[in-house]
């Protein structure tokens, strides 16, 4: 996998994945239309392929995403916890209002993920 494979930037948005750390950055806002996603998607198979104990995602700094990224980012926590062999660690703000409510969400979806907000 090269680096230009590990981070997608856009003016209004960046997702960037850090091997030392094993997490998936998201900063910006992402306003997308659903199939324009893909690319995400694809850099987040990338990353489960690794095989990895674990994985972070690091929403702290991502100030919107639409219900088409919620989407796809709920379908990659359930590929996750369908692997079975990678814990989950999410990390995201109490000051941007739709963390909370996504956080839930993923507690849904992977009961036993660690949840962080700060």
């Amino acid at each position: 996998m090269t680096d230009s494979s590990l981070e997608i930037k856009d003016p209004n948005y960046r997702v960037w994945y850090e091997p030392k750390s094993h997490t998936v950055y998201f900063e910006g806002k992402l306003r997308l239309q659903p199939g324009a996603y893909r690319d995400i998607e694809v850099l987040l198979q990338k990353v489960m392929d690794l095989e990895q104990e674990r994985i972070r995602l690091h929403l702290h700094d991502l100030q919107y995403l639409n219900s088409s990224g919620l989407n796809m980012l709920f379908k990659f926590v359930v590929a996750l916890r369908k692997k079975g062999s990678i814990n989950l660690a999410v990390r995201a703000s109490k000051a941007i209002f739709w963390h909370s409510k996504a956080i839930a969400n993923i507690e849904r979806f992977f009961p036993s993920a660690e949840l962080e907000l700060a």
